[in-house]
Order: structure tokens, then C-alpha cells, then sequence
């Protein structure tokens, strides 16, 4: 009976350990996605996100940290890059970013 038991027992704690996992990992990319880009100034108004998962408003503009690439901001703010590029007049290839540089992210 007892190895019956342990044999019912081996996939169950197999599947808890899984969903555990996912859990975890769930959590903390939503945590990462949810990280607000820098804001520097704008209105406050609320507009709904195209993100499934957000409501908050979407930010204006992007600070460069170091190590952001402009393929980087567009993934991470959803803006593509043509976007970029005709919001941000001084951008021009190869698109040597700085630290701190301010771009704009929609009008």
C-alpha cells in the first residue's frame, strides 16, 4: 500500500514543485515588465495601456540609462523604432545614445 502511495505521491509533488515554479517566475517577469519608464514632465491624465496586464498612463519620455540600445527602448516602451526616429529629430544612425539622454516617446 505504501508504494502505491509513494507512487501517487512522486507526480503530485512534481506538479506542485512546477506550478511553484511558474508562480515564481510569473511574478517576478511581471514585476520587471511593470517597472515604470523615467517620466519627466506632462500631464497626469490616465489613458488605458495597450498591455494586457497596465492601466497606467503611458510615459512621455525615456531617460537612457547605460547599456540601453535604441532596438532596447523600443522593445521595453512598445514604440517602434520609425516612431523613435520621427519623434526624435536628432537621432541618426548608428544612434550613439548617452546617459541621461531624454527621448521622446509619443507627442
Amino acid at each position: 500500500m505504501s508504494r502505491l502511495v509513494a507512487r501517487l505521491m512522486a507526480p503530485l509533488a512534481i506538479a506542485v514543485v512546477a506550478v511553484g515554479i511558474y508562480l515564481v517566475v510569473h511574478d517576478n517577469l511581471a514585476k520587471h515588465h511593470s517597472a515604470p519608464a523615467h517620466v519627466a514632465g506632462g500631464s497626469h491624465r490616465h489613458h488605458h495601456a495597450h498591455h494586457h496586464h497596465s492601466r497606467r498612463a503611458r510615459p512621455r519620455y525615456y531617460v537612457v540609462k547605460s547599456g540601453d540600445t535604441l532596438s532596447s527602448i523600443a522593445s521595453h516602451t512598445g514604440v517602434s523604432l520609425a516612431r523613435l526616429e520621427a519623434l526624435n529629430h536628432s537621432l541618426h544612425p548608428p544612434y550613439d545614445l548617452q546617459s541621461g539622454q531624454r527621448l521622446r516617446l509619443r507627442r
